[in-house]
């Protein structure tokens, strides 16, 4: 029925083979998905910072004494001159839209806290 010298694996090295891969699994998916979080956080920072600076470069340029930031932040976003390809202005962790104060000319993420 079975050759001697007949060539293959048995069940028990593919279980364990199997088994491997499973730890392995077991091991990597936290760090994936700790990875993907950390990335998203790293991007609602970095959309801030950009438009924060935008918005120093409208008041320097644009602004008046009496109004020296933009009255809302999408027609802010807008403007070509400023955001020629356009910006985000929801957090893509969790898609919550930005809050902008034109008084004071901030712009934060509730899901981020106001200095990073």
């Amino acid at each position: 029925m079975f050759k001697k010298n007949e060539k293959g694996f048995t069940l028990i090295e593919v279980l364990l083979v199997v088994v491997i891969i499973g730890i392995l699994a077991v091991i990597a998916l936290p760090r994936i998905i700790g990875s993907k979080a950390e990335a998203e956080d790293n991007a609602c920072r970095a959309n801030l910072q950009v438009i924060r600076t935008q918005l120093e470069k409208y008041r320097f340029l644009d602004g008046t004494t009496a109004a020296p930031y933009p009255t809302d932040l999408a027609t802010f976003i807008g403007l070509s001159d400023y955001f020629p390809a356009g910006a985000k202005t929801r957090c893509p962790r969790d898609n919550v839209a930005y809050t902008y104060s034109s008084t004071s000319g901030s712009v934060t993420c509730g899901n981020h806290p106001v200095g990073t």
